[in-house]
């Protein structure tokens, strides 16, 4: 269990590291807040209808900033309806974000889409990304990404109701951007008042730690594939790293578990003189969740334990 542990301090060390090195994400290079109406006063300046059903208004029924809202009605239940930003240009292979608030009762449900066009008024073989936005009763604020395919020139954001749905929504506040945005609020705040090392190891593990690396080759091993695993996160540019990182949901259920296997990796990878003995496949309730794991990255995969003390024998495997 140790190793297992120790395994994952190292990643979100890492991965901490390289989130404070971000620094500050570029501002949006598009917004809306539709308080600025077109020639007739009904619609934003410069956004087009998506269908020939055109029940799609500003209103000031609801507003999550400001005055107005776009409000969007769909009671067709055959045609779609939806409202297209001016173009904004972007470069293939660039990551981009769109951020929006969404009001609608229950079971109002409307979507945001990002649509690619080409130089030539053309839409490419990957045309668009969709995300639906849920009817809760009040404001709901949904940031969503995605990477630029090629020969993309420029971009619409697209508020729609989709054909066969039938709701009332309300739109507002829409800011698009290219590079990294937060899903965070990395707002600095005060140090927390505790004493270092807090976790499972103590000051006597880090000790022991330092030993071993001293001594054995298996340990400076370890040591290397901990700052070779790291390097990946410490390199990971800006754009991609968010995408990175998954809800801690996302995790395997029996992925930090396998008590019995786990317990026999700590054993063996002890310190103590000599090469460290191979351990034997075994099949456990635990070795499809573990494989799994350690084919997704070599972070995860089982490593010896800088800080264990090796028995005398191996404990039964049970």
């Amino acid at each position: 269990m140790r190793c297992t542990w120790l395994i994952v301090l190292v990643v979100l060390l890492a991965v901490s590291v390289v989130v404070a090195q971000m620094g500050q994400e570029v501002p949006p290079v598009f917004t809306e807040d539709f308080e600025t109406p077109d020639e007739t006063g009904t619609l934003p300046k410069d956004w087009k209808h998506f269908s020939k059903v055109h029940t799609i208004s500003l209103s000031t029924e609801q507003a999550h900033g400001g005055k107005y809202s776009l409000k969007l009605v769909d009671e067709d239940p055959v045609n779609a309806v939806g409202l297209r930003s001016p173009h904004i240009k972007v470069t293939p292979g660039k990551y981009v974000w769109v951020s929006w608030w969404y009001y609608g009762e229950q079971g109002n449900n409307q979507s945001m889409y990002i649509e690619f066009w080409t130089a030539d008024g053309k839409r490419p073989q990957d045309a668009s990304r969709s995300w639906g936005s849920a009817g809760k009763g009040k404001w709901i604020h949904q940031t969503k990404r995605a990477k630029v395919p090629a020969d993309t020139a420029t971009i619409t954001l697209h508020a729609n109701s989709y054909s066969t749905n039938v709701a009332t929504g309300y739109f507002d506040d829409i800011e698009f951007g290219i590079g990294a945005k937060s899903m965070y609020d990395r707002t600095p705040q005060p140090a927390a008042d505790v004493k270092h090392p807090c976790g499972l190891y103590k000051e006597a593990d880090i000790e022991r730690a330092r030993r071993n690396i001293e001594k054995h080759a298996w340990a400076q091993a370890t040591l290397a594939s901990f700052k070779s695993a790291s390097k990946f996160w410490m390199d990971c540019p800006d754009e991609q790293l968010s995408y990175l990182l998954t809800a801690p949901s996302a995790m395997p259920a029996g992925a930090l578990r396998g008590p019995a296997t786990i317990s026999r990796l700590s054993a063996a990878t002890a310190a103590s003189p000599g090469p460290i003995p191979t351990i034997p496949k075994t099949k456990s309730r635990h070795s499809r969740t573990q494989s799994v794991t350690s084919r997704r990255s070599p972070i995860t995969r089982a490593q010896p334990c800088l800080s264990a003390q090796r028995p005398a024998a191996l404990p039964p495997h049970r």
